[in-house]
């Protein structure tokens, strides 16, 4: 802008911008007089347009209404990801706690409908019903016959459900009962109706000739472990009479059938 000095009517060229934004004093450089100016109004908004650069095309803003996504922040995106992982680790962990309180509500069902599955709950520290409990022996005996054993019997479900009928273990014991042969003998069918019976036969050649009886007891599948809940009978070659007894800590149904 254009200033003339109020005393010797000078005239000096100088930039609005200087004058920005409520005016200064000046000084004339010819007679050395000051006064107060302003900045001209028309003349500062000019230069301030001439200062302004055309945005480039690559950080022009996305037109309204146009496909192309926006860019989004760096922490933001961050935020986000950390907070899926977050969701998604509990989303797995509901999902855990879910089928354990489920596994935990069908024990018992589970393991008589899967006695294998008795290994997962005692692993975990949960007391389950021994395999085969409410079935047990019944009317049980036993021949030798050159060196074989044959037994045959009964299993009876002493319950109204249906049960699954799990490994049966037999043990050739001998008169100072130690075991001196043991074995696993598949049950004829895996279910029992409730309230029946079901028969049995086991078999077992070149026995040996310490062997003074036979002791059945239901076991996990392909595992034998300790006979709690005893059902003994004992008899000759034909069998004999049967006695209930228990023994702890768990709950097995063991048949004892002497032989000679």
């Amino acid at each position: 802008m254009i200033l003339t000095c109020p005393n010797c009517s000078t005239r000096f060229l100088l930039s609005a911008q200087l004058l920005a934004p409520q005016g200064r004093r000046v000084r004339c450089c010819k007679c050395s007089e000051e006064w107060f100016q302003e900045p001209d109004a028309d003349e500062l908004i000019r230069d301030l347009e001439q200062q302004i650069e055309d945005i480039p095309e690559s950080v022009k803003p996305v037109p309204e209404g146009s496909s192309v996504p926006a860019l989004r922040d760096e922490d933001e995106e961050r935020e986000e990801g950390s907070r899926a992982v977050a969701l998604g680790y509990a989303a797995a962990t509901g999902v855990f706690v879910l089928i354990f309180i489920t596994l935990l509500l069908v024990k018992e069902p589970f393991v008589r409908a899967w006695p294998p599955s008795a290994g997962f709950y005692t692993m975990i520290g949960l007391k389950v019903s021994a395999p085969g409990r409410g079935i047990e022996f019944d009317r049980v005996q036993s021949t030798v016959s050159g060196g074989t054993l044959r037994t045959k019997g009964y299993l009876l479900n002493l319950t109204s459900d249906m049960q699954s009928v799990p490994m049966i273990e037999a043990a050739l014991k001998d008169s100072d009962g130690n075991i001196v042969d043991k074995f696993l003998v598949a049950p004829p069918e895996s279910k029992i109706e409730g309230e029946s019976e079901l028969p049995f036969t086991v078999e077992r050649s070149d026995v040996s000739q310490t062997a003074e009886s036979l002791h059945l007891r239901f076991v996990l599948s392909g595992k034998a472990g300790e006979a709690p809940h005893a059902v003994q009978g004992e008899g000759g070659h034909e069998g004999g009479d049967t006695q209930h007894g228990h023994e702890a800590p768990a709950a097995h149904s063991e048949h004892k059938a002497a032989h000679h």
